[in-house]
């Protein structure tokens, strides 16, 4: 495929900058209610207790919670239970993920396409007032890890792309993901805006079908990056998992 698409491709793999500090309880978002709502029906609500404490997942999860985490996951049994300890690492103890937890993971904050995988897991939804419980975070995580399919990656890379969320890419969403990506990166040239406008020519001109003058359906932009390793670029790999 063309320059274009491998500059499609490539931003994604991109290192970012530092992580930002964390704020204190009383500034982080996710009410009491919203947090007692996801507790309720994340899948760790029927926690136990034993000698192993609290946050031993053998004690939080029962037989059908795992296998129905599994099945919507992938992820075999052992993978989720060693995902809830970063979870409970990440979140310090708490039954839900804000925003700011996901973002100071390490294998997230160095991801330049930090902003839109925010969105992609919902914490901007309204209805989740800034936090996701574990099914959540699980389900939009293995869909980046090894054990999602490349259909699946396909389906989350356009999503990425599309900043506005209307179900096509606009010259405009696929401009703001690549700006975000070379400022992320901390890579910007003198002619940044002319390469970046080019490769997004270059990109339209690839898309087949006559709304391709103005958007790239999902269809044209598997075509595109489809024949690509765009599934590894955008892989995250957690670290213990």
């Amino acid at each position: 495929m063309g320059n274009a698409a491998a500059a499609v491709k490539d931003a994604a793999s991109r290192p970012g900058s530092a992580t930002p500090s964390r704020p204190t309880s009383r500034e982080r978002p996710g009410s009491k209610r919203a947090r007692a709502r996801f507790a309720a029906t994340a899948p760790n609500a029927r926690r136990a207790k034993g000698k192993k404490g609290d946050d031993d997942p053998e004690l939080v999860f029962d037989a059908e919670q795992l296998e129905q985490l599994t099945m919507l996951s992938s992820y075999d049994e052992g993978e989720i239970l060693r995902m809830f300890k970063r979870f409970r690492k990440a979140t310090e103890g708490d039954d839900v993920m804000t925003e700011e937890d996901f973002r100071e993971m390490p294998e997230i904050a160095v991801n330049p396409l930090l902003d839109r995988l925010v969105v992609y897991f919902g914490f901007k939804k309204p209805e989740n007032e800034g936090c996701i419980n574990f099914s959540m975070f699980v389900i939009g995580m293995s869909v980046f890890s090894h054990r999602g399919t490349k259909a699946k990656k396909m389906r989350a890379s356009f999503d990425l792309y599309d900043v506005d969320g209307d179900g096509k890419i606009s010259r405009d969403d696929l401009m703001h993901v690549l700006t975000k990506i070379i400022e992320f990166s901390g890579s910007a040239q003198e002619d940044a805006e002319k390469t970046l406008l080019k490769a997004v020519n270059r990109t339209f001109a690839e898309a087949s079908g006559d709304e391709a003058k103005r958007f790239i359906m999902f269809d044209a932009w598997r075509q595109i990056v489809g024949q690509t390793d765009f599934d590894t670029k955008i892989m995250i790999n957690l670290k213990g998992v």
